[in-house]
């Protein structure tokens, strides 16, 4: 017994729990208060009242607990307590606006249908696996959506509700750990600016893996791969290292690219110095990544080699991508253009003399070589979807703008510039009144935002197709292939699907361009054996469920098929089945729905 309260003893010195501790208690208290409001408090005018009330709050207590010179030593400064109530007070209007409905934000529209059918099938399965293709491993980094996955399958909640407890844990969890994470670098003040800034200014509710593979990349760069500050290295420091890098690369990889880019940019400025002090450390570290990750990208590995690979993903594009460039994009007579303008400046004066500096400076040259590689990509037919790095590019320069912000309050402070003209001021409370109000102007912004935007509409609007998910529902469907339009079904059901509607979603293993072409084949038969026989002996395995659309015509409709080969313009492909095909009760069993404008066949083999 001593010894577990030794430990406990132990733990609870730890800032971490006292931040978390603290941050617990203060979200249950609003949980609890948000609980007992009475049906219109969600309502507008009065949802708007109460998100600007909290603003105010947050903005108040942040001042009075925020004291150069208190007669009470509550209220001194202490960044501990300000990342505490900067996490309460952010996730407290989050619970509030998203109390009344048990979806995230855009509800199963865009991207959060296939997010939510990743959580389905992850719950369902227990291990990685694709979010629509039978015997295809998980595609998309699969961490951050197989934690959730876990929690939902351990706690019995359906899966496509854990999009919306995502977003809370990210408001509850991320700040204290990127604040801890940046405190291994800098003091808790800049840490404290940092993670504060970052989540109000690149903290994206849709796309959370994103972001934490963003905010913890950096740091994880600079302490690890850059020794800073410097560290002694033992083979224990490579192997958490690697883990840590694992764990970011299986929640995100896409940003791992800009590695091998600092890589070549520090080979370049350094040579022979860079090879002999660095190049260990860096190859070391990601053997382990490697090593550590295998989970996730073996199995992938494996359906390349088996299957053969052909994606899609970056076959998307907006003229935006070509159009938004780092600085020229954010540079504006703005708060943000401010900070951006302030975080680009320190780097340019600061680098050659700072060795934090010029590595966030190395990286912002990486971010511009990715940019450039993406838009040569782009010329030659190849994008790469460098538009991603834009995060990157104002993470930096937040991370910059923080420390300028901090340096120069104590530049002027130890130079006591204002004494000289007789001003009598505390510049340490100046410098916090000022980031309050910073602070408070990007929250009160960001929730108007929030609660204006046609997501957060689609968040309280979104119905689940309850008559077609109780009619799938009822079918033998666990380990069969379905074709059909509702694919907004495999969010509620871990159904798989023969084809996704969208080739940008589709795994790279799952050969989408010759499944379609395989389709429209099917669809060309006119004779019910052949038809039959191509379903059940293919390459891509038997389609085992038609769940089809009717119209007054002969035909039966598969959907159109979206194709798109950049940088031919995107068209679709409207695919269709004579009903005649699946008249023979030999070889089709057509199930009774009662779906006015849907019809459902089985397949018999």
């Amino acid at each position: 017994m001593k010894r577990i309260d030794k430990l406990l003893l132990t733990l609870f010195k730890k800032d971490i729990i006292k931040e978390l501790f603290g941050s617990a208690l203060g979200s249950l208290f609003f949980i609890i208060i948000i609980n007992l409001f009475p049906s219109y408090l969600f309502n507008t005018p009065i949802r708007e009242t109460f998100c600007s009330l909290m603003v105010l709050g947050f903005l108040m207590i942040f001042i009075v607990f925020n004291q150069n010179r208190p007669r009470l030593k509550i209220f001194k400064i202490d960044f501990k307590r300000n990342i505490i109530l900067f996490t309460v007070f952010n996730f407290a209007t989050i619970y509030f606006l998203f109390f009344k409905t048990e979806f995230g934000l855009n509800g199963l529209y865009g991207d959060n249908w296939y997010r939510s059918a990743f959580l389905t099938r992850l719950s369902s399965s227990g291990v990685p696996i694709d979010f629509a293709y039978k015997d295809l491993s998980a595609f998309y980094s699969p961490l951050y959506w197989y934690i959730l996955a876990i929690y939902a399958r351990f706690f019995q909640i359906a899966p496509y509700k854990m999009i919306k407890l995502g977003i809370l844990f990210f408001y509850f969890l991320l700040p204290i750990l990127l604040f801890e994470c940046w405190k291994k670098i800098y003091n808790s003040k800049i840490s404290f600016i940092i993670t504060a800034l970052s989540f109000l200014i690149i903290g994206d509710t849709c796309l959370i893996d994103h972001i934490i593979s963003v905010f913890f990349l950096v740091p994880f760069i600079i302490y690890y791969y850059e020794n800073y500050p410097e560290k002694e290295f033992k083979i224990y420091n490579y192997i958490i290292a690697g883990f840590i890098g694992s764990l970011l690369l299986c929640t995100f990889f896409y940003y791992f690219l800009i590695i091998p880019v600092y890589f070549f940019i520090s080979l370049l400025q350094k040579g022979k110095h860079f090879l002999r002090s660095g190049l260990k450390r860096y190859l070391w570290i990601s053997i382990f990544i490697i090593i550590f990750s295998s989970w996730y990208w073996a199995p992938l590995f494996r359906d390349i080699l088996i299957y053969g690979f052909e994606s899609h993903q970056n076959n998307y594009f907006n003229i935006w991508f070509v159009e938004a460039l780092p600085i020229i994009s954010y540079f504006s007579f703005s708060i943000l253009g401010g900070v951006i303008l302030s975080g680009f400046i320190y780097l340019i004066i600061k680098r050659p003399v700072s060795r934090d500096i010029r590595i966030l400076g190395n990286l912002l040259i990486a971010v511009y070589l990715i940019f450039i590689i993406g838009l040569l990509g782009i010329i030659f037919f190849f994008p790469i979807m460098h538009i991603r790095f834009l995060d990157v590019f104002l993470y930096l320069l937040i991370i910059s703008s923080s420390i300028f912000y901090v340096r120069i309050f104590k530049f002027i402070n130890r130079k006591k510039f204002l004494k000289n003209y007789k001003l009598d001021l505390d510049i340490q409370q100046i410098e916090l009144f000022f980031l309050g109000f910073l602070i408070s102007s990007y929250i009160h912004s960001n929730l108007i935002d929030l609660y204006s935007s046609t997501g957060y509409e689609y968040a309280f609007t979104e119905g689940i197709p309850h008559d077609i998910v109780e009619k799938i529902s009822e079918l033998d469907y666990k380990g069969k292939v379905f074709l059909m339009n509702d694919w907004k079904v495999a969010a509620i059901i871990p159904i798989n699907l023969f084809i996704v509607h969208n080739p940008h979603y589709s795994h790279p293993s799952s050969l989408y361009s010759q499944r379609v072409e395989f389709l429209i084949k099917l669809s060309l038969c006119n004779d019910s054996n052949r038809f039959h026989e191509n379903i059940i002996n293919n390459k891509f395995g038997p389609i085992d469920y038609f769940f089809l659309n009717i119209d007054n015509s002969s035909k039966v409709h598969f959907f159109y098929a979206f194709i798109d080969f950049f940088p031919i313009k995107p068209y679709n492909i409207l695919i269709s089945f004579d009903n005649e095909l699946f008249e023979d009760d030999d070889l089709f069993e057509e199930i009774e729905i009662g779906i006015e404008d849907r019809v459902l066949y089985r397949t018999i083999y």
